[in-house]
């Protein structure tokens, strides 16, 4: 084994060089390995970051690195083919000379195995394509899952909601918040059409012509005036339907709610009214305003809890429905 490792060493200047084994060049701390048996050489000369080949005619020779790393051969002569290899834990570059002539090989760069990597052609080089970067690993999604608030849904095939508990006389000219009753009664059976922008609470000549209309349904005489008989009709009067509520829990009552009352407290009652089963709205229904119906589902509410039947939503009641809700 012959070692060429001084900064600078001329080997062979005046006759050709025959390489019977393989030698050693160190370049920039880096050993190197020339090999061929066949090589003849006019000179290698050998400094710090490179090393000059002359090569005759028909001689070629092969440099091997254990560390994959490229060439670049100055200058791009005819005279000197460079072939380089890239495979797997090494590296060569095998110089052919086609025609005499002298060139530098320094080494340039690290190569990756590819099946093959043509890093020099002739003198100068051509960076090797680098290795792919890894993909980043790949991170599932959850999937996405819909949340809804926690709701009490009841569904009952057959619900029979009776009408509102009047307790006065009432006929033309009444004003008692009762009227209210009645008429949001009348407007949800569809015998009472209120022109719009016109308030309820006052018993008028329209609300003297639902009472009649309802009267005669009733089989009553139709004298539009709400006595004992017309009360009792009214209270016995039922509706059927089928229910399926969903009621959000969490909501808080906190202030009593009566006949003529409205807000969204009014609509949450309302919503548990229906999912319960005690209330049941029509499309002339108007939610969140408590009317005659809302009153006749809280009597009935407050009648299943055991409570007094007032149609008024007080603190028993609330407390009551904020059980339900899970307020508190």
């Amino acid at each position: 084994m012959i070692a060429f490792c001084s900064p600078l060493f001329a080997f062979g200047a005046f006759d050709d060089v025959s390489l019977t084994s393989d030698a050693v060049v160190s370049v920039g701390g880096e050993d190197f390995t020339v090999y061929s048996a066949t090589s003849t050489l006019e000179s290698i000369t050998v400094d710090a970051t490179s090393f000059d080949v002359t090569m005759a005619t028909g001689s070629s020779l092969v440099l091997y690195s254990g560390g994959n790393r490229t060439f670049t051969v100055t200058p791009s002569i005819a005279q000197i083919s460079a072939t380089p290899s890239c495979a797997g834990s090494y590296s060569t570059l095998t110089l052919s000379g086609v025609g005499s002539g002298t060139v530098t090989v320094t080494p340039s760069g690290y190569c990756s195995y590819g099946g093959g990597s043509n890093y020099g052609d002739g003198g100068g080089s051509s960076a090797p394509t680098p290795p792919p970067e890894p993909a980043p690993p790949a991170t599932s999604t959850p999937p996405t899952t819909a949340t809804t608030s926690p709701a009490i849904a009841t569904t009952t095939t057959v619900v029979l909601v009776p009408g509102p508990l009047l307790t006065k006389t009432l006929q033309l000219g009444s004003t008692d918040p009762e009227v209210i009753t009645l008429q949001q009664f009348l407007i949800e059976r569809g015998y009472l059409v209120v022109p719009l922008g016109i308030p309820l609470g006052y018993f008028g000549a329209l609300t003297t012509d639902a009472v009649s209309k309802f009267q005669k349904i009733a089989g009553l005489d139709q004298v539009g005036i709400v006595g004992t008989r017309t009360r009792d009709a009214i209270a016995a009067t039922t509706t059927t339907t089928t229910l399926a509520g969903p009621v959000p829990l969490g909501f808080l009552f906190s202030r009593p709610l009566r006949i003529g009352s409205s807000g969204s407290d009014v609509a949450a009652l309302q919503q548990i009214l229906i999912a319960k089963g005690f209330l049941v709205f029509n499309t002339r229904s108007n939610p969140g305003y408590f009317g005659g119906l809302s009153k006749a589902a809280v009597i009935l509410f407050q009648k299943s809890l055991g409570l007094e039947p007032v149609g008024v939503v007080g603190p028993k009641t609330r407390r009551a429905l904020n059980t339900i809700t899970g307020a508190l």
